[in-house]
């Protein structure tokens, strides 16, 4: 019996410091909670700092440069309800934080000032609602500088860039900026439609999931010159208007597709042409018990002559086509970088070539913007990870990049060419361990 009484007051004990721990930690998460919420709300009313001791006034006037090898800042200018996999100091948007943000004039404010000087970063624009000047709603559009940002801001492969736009969609998302939102995806839209190749099927694709809509005209004509978009594109919605989930697409159930297809691109559902839609599942489909019906390895096909149809009935511009982007020119790998270093003759003509290639403004002169993506890209096609490069090490060559003649002259840039390239040689070589044999 006293055997007894001693578990009982062991397993009381145990429970009773069990709850005090539990305690401890709910008092703690909301003590973060509560210390997360007064940082951000700070923050955005201009009282506050970041961890980093960065108002968003300083922020605002960095130049682009700045903006861009700098990777803790983004997490705060448009915080997530996720958790950043890069920064453990982030801010966490939960759903408190949203609601104080919508009834917050000053936070909102601040935020669309932080918003306008990252979409001028990327050499975008935004054209606020002016009915004088025909503009009915909030929009954004190409940049006269659009083109001198491609190099940094745009082209792969694998862009940190885009995960930005990803992270910036998903924050106007969960603040209820929906016209934000949908006037920065329909920019982008543009870029991928007069630049095909330029963006990864996987980075638009991710920046669709985040914007609540139907399919819109520029990502149809981004579907029709991309087999990957188009193929999950097909999974998607033949899944979607499979209502009785048996496997086929019936004529019913087309008809509610090409309906909303029709709408989304801005046609009014009377000018549906059903028998014309009719006639193409004769052709595709395949009738059984009197009922003709497509299945998902037909349904590709059917979905694209659709799709193009409705895109040619609403006047949409044709993308643009051109040279794809990401078929890749063969890059200097290390083998050759060691090469060039022992021959003068050969490293002055490479340097002539990427002094051309990367010059990207055409002005005689490489600027520390374009330098850095030079740097970047050599960094990569040593195997080594883009997080790895020490672009704040880069910066500190910023002194050939001043004075009235800013950036590397033809002239001055074979001596930081090979500066760079023995950087990243013995990068490379402190990653992999000789070889035993």
């Amino acid at each position: 019996m006293a055997q007894g009484s001693c578990l009982n007051a062991q397993r009381a004990e145990i429970s009773s410091e069990a709850d005090a721990a539990a305690a401890k930690k709910t008092e703690a998460a909301a003590a973060r909670k509560a210390e997360n919420h007064s940082e951000v709300v700070a923050f955005f009313r201009g009282t506050g700092t970041d961890v980093e001791c960065r108002t968003l006034e300083q922020i605002l006037l960095w130049e682009d440069v700045l903006m861009e090898v700098c990777h803790d800042y983004i997490q705060w200018l448009f915080p997530s309800d996720e958790p950043s996999r890069f920064n453990s100091d982030a801010p966490l948007l939960d759903e408190d934080l949203q609601a104080i943000f919508q009834e917050d004039p000053e936070m909102q404010r601040n935020f669309r000032r932080g918003l306008t000087r990252f979409i001028q970063f990327l050499g975008l624009v935004v054209e606020e609602a002016n009915e004088s000047a025909g503009i009915e709603s909030f929009r954004i559009a190409k940049a006269a500088h659009f083109e001198k940002r491609v190099l940094m801001c745009w082209r792969g492969p694998s862009n940190h860039n885009w995960r930005r736009m990803t992270r910036v969609l998903r924050c106007l998302g969960l603040l209820n900026m929906r016209e934000e939102q949908r006037a920065l995806f329909a920019a982008l839209e543009v870029v991928i439609a007069e630049s095909p190749g330029l963006i990864e099927d996987e980075a638009i694709l991710r920046w669709r999931s985040e914007v609540e809509s139907h399919i819109s005209a520029g990502f149809a004509a981004a579907v029709l010159e991309s087999p990957n978009l188009l193929s999950s594109l097909c999974r998607h919605y033949f899944q979607k208007y499979d209502k009785n989930g048996n496997g086929v697409l019936e004529i019913s159930e087309a008809l509610t597709l090409a309906g909303e297809l029709n709408l989304s691109l801005g046609l009014p559902s009377d000018v549906l042409d059903e028998e014309q839609l009719a006639a193409s599942f004769l052709q595709f489909g395949s009738a059984q018990a009197e009922q003709v019906s497509l299945c998902s390895d037909t349904f590709r096909s059917w979905f694209s002559e659709a799709l193009r149809a409705t895109v040619e009935r609403s006047h949409l511009p044709q993308p643009v086509r051109g040279k794809k982007i990401t078929e890749s020119e063969e890059f200097i790998n290390p083998s050759f970088a060691t090469a060039l270093l022992n021959s003068p003759n050969m490293l002055a003509g490479q340097c002539s070539r990427y002094f051309k290639k990367y010059d990207t403004n055409q002005n005689g002169r490489l600027e520390l913007a374009e330098a850095i993506v030079l740097a970047r890209e050599l960094h990569e096609s040593f195997g080594m990870p883009a997080e790895t490069l020490d672009e704040w090490q880069l910066l500190s060559t910023s002194d050939h990049f001043r004075g009235q003649e800013a950036g590397l002259s033809a002239q001055e840039f074979p001596a930081w060419f090979a500066e760079a390239l023995e950087a990243a040689i013995e990068k490379s070589a402190s990653r992999c361990p000789p070889r035993t044999v």
